[in-house]
């Protein structure tokens, strides 16, 4: 998962538009090829409702936003759109589970890793940073997160999910901190968790899968990490200034 800011652009619109759908690798030559690239990359899904979300997240991190469609991620499934239909009503019905699809995970995680700092916060906020890093470096993060904000300022069901899992993961980091340090005021926790999420917002540009400088990513996370943990540690607030 990539934290980079979804901001209203008026112009995203027109970009998502402009922009052509990334090729799959291999390049796509029919359905079939369609079908079998999207199957080999697919995580495990237990019904056809699960296996058309699947599909489409699969098609939006190869092709981009362009090729969720109706007719598309039903080819890609290997079912019919009629078929497609009876389990999503709609496609502003198939983006909403979609979206809830992919960031299901997280949310979950966040939860458990959050559960499990209140031993050692410390620990617990070196793993939490640990889980992003990680994920903003991999291919599905990499490629769909993008699409996934382009999503959201068009769509405000996308938005809110969006928006949950923002404030999720900065009530998390909120939390940890202000048992790790509580002689700091909420205010001060908050500020340290959003420092910790913009320092580490846009790295996914840098060291994400396939992007320039993706051979560093190991060491810019221990770096990344080493700096975040020490900032918390050694902060002085405002009432020791």
């Amino acid at each position: 998962m990539s934290f980079a800011p979804f901001l209203r652009d008026q112009n995203s619109n027109k970009a998502s538009h402009n922009r052509k759908a990334r090729p799959l690798k291999p390049q796509l030559a029919n359905v079939k090829t369609v079908k079998n690239v999207v199957e080999n990359q697919q995580r495990p899904h237990s019904n056809t409702r699960e296996l058309i979300l699947e599909t489409a997240r699969m098609l939006m991190i190869n092709q981009g936003m362009d090729a969720v469609t109706i007719r598309g991620v039903a080819r890609a499934a290997g079912i019919s759109p009629g078929n497609l239909g009876y389990h999503f009503a709609s496609y502003d019905d198939l983006l909403h589970n979609l979206v809830e699809w992919v960031l299901a995970p997280y949310l979950q995680n966040f939860a458990f890793l959050r559960a499990n700092a209140a031993d050692d916060p410390i620990a617990g906020l070196r793993a939490v940073m640990s889980y992003v890093l990680d994920d903003l470096s991999s291919q599905d993060t990499t490629m769909f997160f993008p699409e996934l904000w382009v999503l959201a300022n068009r769509n405000q069901r996308a938005s809110v999910h969006m928006q949950e899992l923002y404030d999720t993961y900065m009530q998390v980091l909120t939390d940890i901190i202000a048992t790790a340090r509580p002689d700091l005021n909420p205010a001060e926790h908050q500020q340290l968790a959003l420092f910790i999420c913009t320092s580490i917002e846009g790295q996914t540009v840098f060291v994400g899968f396939e992007r320039p400088y993706a051979q560093h990513q190991p060491a810019l996370k221990q770096i990344t990490m080493d700096t975040m943990i020490s900032a918390v540690i050694n902060h002085q607030g405002n009432a020791q200034r």
